[in-house]
């Protein structure tokens, strides 16, 4: 099923919701293995001597506890003015202290690495590049040539397994030149930027899940437009169309997801647009000025997040209308700070990290909700309900049980999605 609606605060673009088919979701197989399927994660950590004390250890223990969790070999490069590619995240969990950091910084060895193990392994890669400064030759000959051929290598993998580069930047670091890094790859990559070291550990965690979890899709209209998506949801896949996409004469789409599993839907004008469609939607778009962002806030300030029934979905608007709103407050902060005569550095590598913030939210919000409803299944377990079962099998007459059974389609356990009269049925009686 796939429909759409035109934005309230937009007076062109729609918004798309495909709901994917159970097959092509998580069902017998984790998402992170459908997602990543042979894609390799490689971690590129500055060493430099900026990153000594508190910054290296905290990088080196989120590392020590994503190598824990998964328990899988990932590739690690450490690189100063030289790169040591031999290192994996198992080496650095098994060896006494952490990563040593000193000396200057050279991007043009890392890119010279990175160039020559693409090389060696042409499989999809995605790559988690990391630092804290600048380069020691910054406009050097040695750094150009080196972005140059790791480039000119790229653009003959267009058609190869695709070559991903996420970006975390941390204090006195380059805007512009963490966002060139951030598109070297055949995919666009994310961006994350902080200025205390204790939210490196946060930022990596957020790259890590992503990376395991995120899947391309690509939707082909009927009048032939193309749209590249990314979702990191088993159940839906959302984007906006552009402005001049009239849907009212498009019947149906094309999904191609990054298996090369291509499915067909129907489109249709969405009837019952709920409040968490209208915060999806709203959830993409990235505002491009104070006005814009002034116009998302007055409609988010009209949509309804208590109505829905289901109990799920209305801690999912609630939270989402909370991210939005506080989301915008920082927009509006920053697009203030812009009109400055001279713009910090760091309002700009800010305002870059904020377009990519609803990304790891709905990571971030999606795990909440998961541990929740497993907090509250663990409880049901562990909790003797006997005697409350009993008291409704006594208060609870034939005719009772007969209106029961009239009224039980409207009846779902909306953290099972089971039928509740069954669960009655064969628990009381």
């Amino acid at each position: 099923m796939a429909e759409y609606f035109k934005l309230p605060c937009s007076n062109q673009q729609n918004y798309v919701e495909i709901k994917l088919p159970q097959s092509v979701g998580s069902t017998g197989t984790s998402n992170a293995a459908v997602a990543t399927g042979g894609t390799e994660i490689v971690c590129c950590v500055d060493t430099s001597g900026s990153m000594a004390g508190s910054p290296i250890h905290n990088v080196c223990e989120v590392l020590r506890d994503i190598y824990q969790r998964t328990q899988k070999d990932y590739r690690l490069f450490a690189y100063n003015t030289q790169t040591d590619t031999k290192r994996t995240l198992k080496t650095l969990s098994e060896q006494n202290g952490d990563l040593q950091a000193s000396g200057g910084t050279s991007f043009a060895c890392i890119f010279t690495a990175i160039k020559d193990f693409l090389l060696q392994n042409p499989s999809s890669k995605t790559f988690i590049f990391m630092t804290d400064g600048q380069d020691n030759e910054p406009n050097g000959q040695t750094l150009k040539k080196s972005i140059d051929m790791l480039k000119l290598l790229l653009s003959g993998m267009t058609n190869s397994p695709p070559i991903t580069f996420h970006v975390i930047g941390f204090g006195e670091v380059n805007d512009q030149f963490l966002n060139q890094i951030r598109t070297f790859g055949t995919r666009q990559g994310l961006f994350r930027y902080s200025t205390e070291s204790k939210e490196l550990q946060n930022n990596f965690n957020d790259m890590f899940e992503y990376a395991l979890n995120v899947r391309e899709f690509t939707i082909k209209l009927s009048s032939g437009k193309t749209y590249t998506t990314n979702s990191i949801d088993n159940e839906t896949v959302g984007f906006l169309t552009n402005d001049d996409d009239d849907l009212s004469t498009i019947t149906e789409l094309t999904l191609t997801d990054d298996t090369t599993t291509t499915r067909n839907f129907c489109l249709t004008q969405m009837k019952n647009v709920r409040p968490i469609h209208l915060l999806r939607a709203l959830n993409l778009i990235s505002p491009q000025n104070e006005e814009h962002v002034r116009s998302i806030q007055t409609y988010l300030n009209t949509i309804q997040i208590t109505n829905s029934k289901n109990l799920m979905e209305r801690l999912e608007v609630e939270q989402m209308h909370k991210e939005i709103d506080q989301r915008m407050m920082e927009y509006r902060q920053l697009f203030t700070q812009l009109k400055m005569h001279q713009v910090p550095e760091r309002v700009k590598l800010q305002l870059s990290a904020l377009r990519h913030d609803p990304i790891f939210a709905d990571a971030q919000r999606k795990k909440k909700l998961d541990l929740r409803i497993n907090k509250n299944v663990d409880y049901f377990k562990k909790t003797d309900i006997s005697g409350i079962l009993q008291g409704y099998k006594d208060s609870i007459t034939s005719d009772t049980w007969q209106m029961i059974k009239q009224q039980k389609q409207e009846w779902v356990d909306v953290y099972s999605n089971e039928d509740i009269y069954e669960i009655f049925t064969y628990t009381c009686v």
